[in-house]
């Protein structure tokens, strides 16, 4: 217990009888007449998780069963309509096929792409479950902030964006990896540039701060369409994405990232507004 950070959380399994629970371990840390006490709350959160990871799965396996469908079920039927043409010149005696030479090329080569397209898939998956372990060490964050602005500097300015930071105090530390956690600023960033959409006025700011209790806060925040509520629960889910050509990886990938980091990212939104994304460590 003593181990535990202030206001941070830790999750353990104890053994009790024949069942397992699954307990959430929190410490705060207050002084009363100059003595420090440590206040440790101890909740059983089993019914809780495994009927969020229910329902997370529920919606995991829904996106993963349309993405296969959507590649399977072409290659199914053009493979049918082959098999019909080959034994159509078969009966009419054309064994090589010649008379529909451009429909069969056409058939395999749509086949070939959509073959391909599932091979993407599902190697875009395998990469979502190969998150290198982070290497933590102490950053300056407006040191990173700057450099990430620079990166996104020219892709911001031919999408007429204006992308601003600001750093309190501006010698705000982070332990962290500097790798990881740039990749989801950075997908943020594209995010919310995706959300503008060549508005003339498109704004992304990049704000960073303590928060009351001490928890470092990174927020990406822009004036783009917004994100309707009815998706709000949907969008961290792996291979959602409202985009046409989105992966709908980026922000699964960017919750586990938080998660390896012992953090969170939390999402809200006005639609037709502003949509605010927060890292909070």
């Amino acid at each position: 217990f003593f181990s535990l950070k202030q206001r941070h959380s830790n999750m353990i399994k104890a053994v009790c009888g024949d069942e397992i629970a699954k307990l959430s371990i929190r410490k705060t840390i207050f002084k009363i007449q100059n003595k420090t006490v440590n206040l440790v709350s101890v909740q059983n959160i089993r019914t809780e998780l495994e009927e969020e990871e229910i329902e997370v799965w529920k919606k995991l396996i829904s996106v993963l069963t349309h993405e296969i469908m959507n590649s399977v079920t072409p290659i199914k039927s053009l493979t049918n309509t082959l098999i019909k043409i080959y034994e159509t010149d078969r009966i009419e005696e054309n064994k090589t096929g010649s008379k529909n030479p451009d429909d069969i090329l056409l058939a395999l080569r749509a086949i070939q792409k959509r073959s391909k397209g599932l091979l993407s898939f599902v190697e875009i998956y395998r990469n979502l479950t190969r998150i290198p372990k982070p290497v933590f060490q102490e950053i300056r964050l407006k040191s990173l902030i700057n450099e990430i602005i620079i990166l996104m500097d020219s892709e911001m300015q031919s999408n007429k964006i204006t992308l601003t930071s600001d750093i309190t105090p501006e010698n705000l530390n982070i332990n962290v990896d500097e790798k990881l956690i740039s990749q989801v600023i950075i997908n943020l960033i594209k995010n919310s540039a995706e959300s503008i959409n060549n508005r003339k006025d498109g704004k992304i700011g990049i704000k960073a701060f303590l928060s009351p209790q001490s928890d470092a806060i990174i927020q990406v925040t822009d004036n783009g369409s917004g994100i309707d509520v009815d998706l709000m629960d949907k969008i961290f889910i792996p291979f959602f994405t409202t985009r046409e050509h989105g992966s709908g990886i980026g922000l699964s990938l960017s919750r586990q990232i938080m998660k390896l980091h012992g953090g969170t990212i939390s999402v809200s939104s006005k639609p037709g507004n502003e949509t605010t994304f927060s890292l909070k460590f």
